[in-house]
């Protein structure tokens, strides 16, 4: 009755654990990470619109800057010529020389009189070319074959206004696009002049031509927008947006240029209101260009790279959800702890009324009890060390495994930037001085060569750590079911594995010689958690014996361990261990598998060894455990059990 009722009693005792602050905790942590780490992705997503909506502008500004510019070029050569009529080519190329000084952008300009023979026809004789290297490409230059030509110089001489045409210019290599500007020269100013008199007063026309992709690359280098993809149409920018939003309707003919030139062709490009990203609006990224006839639209998408400016958000919300995660398990811990508080107190309690009652039962049984209770320690012990190994090799293996998998990225990575840079020092290898003077403060050179170094040294560390972790794992095995068929050199070696820093280290000598003498082993039917037990067991005795002989040994003495395996009789699995320590005495041999019994000193052996590998051979595994030694010589452990259990179930 008073076992009954004390157990019952356990039973109402037991503590529940309060895991609703933890629950609270995780949810207001998380809640309130994700919310704001969403407001500071907000920020930033509006952020990056309104700066890559001020790139937009810039470069819609300098490109619109220079076509003004270029037309002030224009207004300035007529203006010359029309005080100055008969400028010859000397004086010519003074004046273009100090225009062209500061531009960057036009091509050539020139001069083309009238011939007065053939005014009606604006047939342009005597063209005068600079630079003058131009000239044998330009001369013969037919400026009214093209009806778009033709018509903006009609325009031009019979209205005395600046008129621009897009046009096809020669080169050396072929043909490319560009504009060319007609401003009339007249023998009196034009406001003196009447509509009917341009014809006849009308000397010749000036003209400025560029291409466009000497203006894109001028754009592009003032405003610094090598991450956006440009596109230049010859349309306003209500007819390209109606274009770009129709699937049917295309409007690729009218394109004059994109940046950079190997761009996609934009009718490919998929879904452009998600390329723009400025309120997901196309027309935000189109950007108006007048020009005194033409009308043109810059659409202006950013590269994705642009786009990836959320380091802010992504880094708050990590930050948050490790403080919500370590809080949590920090109060996790605190309710274990006083849950387990509440039970040892509530356990203390009721034993003491349970050691009343049970007093004199106790004291029959105090003898049995400590032997027990030693052997349930010990294999406790060995349960543990077993869990705690296949704790830490668990909860590292994932990391490093993580850190072994990106190691390899990292070095082609490395790799892949190291030649990226060596690209760029060979095709641009003049560098501004702030360049040169920070590669040599970095060592770029050393650092060059000795970072593949490193991330391979690093492999190599993290494949050492994965060898550990597999013999920890293979050692406890405590994710296994109790019977298995399992490879017993395996076992042994993960057994080793644990035991290297003992075998290695070893005073006087190199480390301990172990000599494999494995056999063609099948499967074996066993307990492998228990049989690796012994295993540590019967080797740490091993290593223990050779350091206590070292003291006396002498050359050509060599420390050494003796595994051998074998299959004999075609049913019996035999290991034998075997050592070249001291060797056990005669007289305490018949006693080494006895509980307590140990021969080592006070502090550094427990004697439940040999007497919890024996019950785990004989009892678990119905085999056989001897041991076979000689003062001097050694001592050889054989351990011998069936290949299967069901022989003997």
């Amino acid at each position: 009755m008073l076992k009954i009722s004390l157990k019952a009693l356990r039973k109402n005792h037991v503590p529940r654990l309060n895991i609703l602050p933890v629950w609270l905790m995780l949810t207001l942590g998380i809640g309130l990470g994700a919310s704001t780490s969403f407001l500071i992705y907000r920020w930033e997503s509006i952020r990056i619109q309104e700066n890559l909506s001020h790139q937009s502008r810039a470069i819609r500004n300098v490109f619109q800057g220079n076509l003004n510019q270029t037309e002030q070029l224009a207004r300035s050569l007529a203006a010359i010529y029309s005080i100055y009529p008969e400028l010859n080519d000397e004086q010519f190329e003074a004046v273009a020389n100090q225009i062209f000084r500061d531009q960057s952008v036009v091509e050539y300009i020139g001069f083309s009189r009238i011939n007065s023979e053939t005014t009606d026809s604006l047939d342009l004789k005597n063209e005068i070319i600079y630079p003058p290297f131009l000239e044998s490409r330009w001369l013969t230059f037919p400026h009214l074959e093209d009806w778009k030509r033709q018509w903006a110089i009609e325009k031009a001489s019979q209205t005395g206004v600046v008129s621009t045409t897009i046009t096809t210019l020669p080169q050396e290599d072929g043909e490319k696009s560009g504009f060319i500007t007609y401003i009339p020269v007249y023998q009196d100013s034009l406001a003196n002049l009447a509509i009917d008199q341009l014809s006849e007063k009308l000397i010749g026309v000036a003209h400025v031509t560029f291409s466009i992709s000497d203006l894109f690359a001028d754009v592009i280098k003032q405003t610094q927008a090598n991450g956006f993809n440009i596109y230049l149409y010859e349309l306003p920018i209500d007819q390209v947006e109606s274009g770009l939003q129709k699937t049917r309707v295309s409007i690729d003919e009218r394109l004059l240029f994109n940046y950079p030139d190997d761009l996609q062709n934009i009718a490919n490009q998929g879904n452009l209101t998600k390329k723009c990203p400025i309120e997901n609006k196309i027309i935000k990224c189109l950007e108006s260009l007048s020009w005194n006839d033409v009308e043109m639209t810059l659409l202006i998408l950013p590269q994705s790279s642009l786009l990836q400016d959320h380091w802010r958000s992504l880094t708050f919300l990590l930050v948050s959800i490790s403080i919500t995660g370590l809080s949590s398990w920090y109060l996790l811990d605190s309710a274990k702890h006083r849950q387990q508080q509440a039970h040892l107190i509530a356990e203390l309690n009721l034993s003491k009324q349970e050691l009343k009652g049970q007093k004199q039962e106790l004291q029959e049984l105090l003898e049995q009890l400590l032997e027990t209770q030693s052997q349930l320690i010990h294999a406790e012990k060995m349960s543990g060390l077993g869990e705690m190994a296949a704790g830490i090799a668990h909860e590292v293996n994932n990391p490093i495994n993580f850190i072994s998998g990106n190691l390899d990225y990292a070095l082609q990575y490395s790799q892949d930037l190291l030649d990226l840079i060596n690209l760029y020092r060979y095709y641009f290898p003049q560098h501004l001085p702030v360049i040169e003077e920070r590669i040599a403060d970095i060592e770029f050179d050393f650092i060059a060569l000795d970072f593949p170094r490193v991330i391979q040294s690093m492999q190599s560390g993290v494949k050492r750590v994965q060898n550990i972790i597999q013999s920890m794992r293979s050692f406890s095995r405590v994710d296994e079911a109790a019977y298995k068929f399992v490879d017993i050199h395996e076992g042994l070696e993960s057994t080793l594995m644990i035991l290297n820093h003992r075998i290695v280290h070893v005073e006087k000598y190199a480390g301990i010689e172990v000599r494999r003498n494995y056999g063609n082993l099948p499967s074996i039917e066993c307990f492998p958690s228990q049989l690796n037990q012994v295993f540590m067991n019967l080797l740490s005795n091993g290593i223990d014996a050779i350091q206590e002989a070292i003291a006396q040994a002498q050359p050509p003495w060599q420390p050494m361990i003796s595994i051998t395996t074998e299959i004999v009789d075609d049913h019996w699995c035999v290991i034998t261990i075997a050592d070249n320590g001291n060797g056990i005495p005669e007289d305490v041999k018949h006693k080494i598998f006895n509980p307590f019994f140990t021969t080592k000193a006070i502090g550094k052996g427990t004697g439940l060894g040999l007497s919890i590998s024996y019950k785990i051979i004989t009892e678990f595994h119905h085999g056989q455990l001897l041991c076979e030694s000689m003062p001097g010589a050694g001592t050889t452990f054989t351990i011998k059990i069936p290949k299967t259990l069901n022989r003997i179930r």
